[in-house]
């Protein structure tokens, strides 16, 4: 069996596709477009004392990497569950 090599050794890289509109999967599937940015939430120093603060946190933590994760799955990067 072989493989099929997409990049060519170009100095700039390889694209796969041109632009954020256009569509992609991973190992079948239905393919989508680039997913909307996710982003930045408060970070939490060891200062903080508040355990709702801390709390607030954690609980945008897990639902941007939720995000990710669902992210990763839509273009076949890992599988869902």
């Amino acid at each position: 069996m072989t493989i099929e090599i997409l990049g060519t050794g170009q100095p700039d890289g390889t694209a796969v596709v041109k632009a954020t509109t256009e569509k992609i999967h991973l190992y079948g599937g239905t393919a989508v477009s680039q997913a909307a940015t996710i982003s930045d939430f408060a970070s939490v120093t060891v200062a903080d004392t508040a355990l709702s603060t801390t709390n607030t946190a954690i609980n945008a933590m897990v639902t941007k990497l939720n995000i990710l994760l669902n992210d990763l799955s839509n273009i076949g990067v890992h599988a869902s569950e």
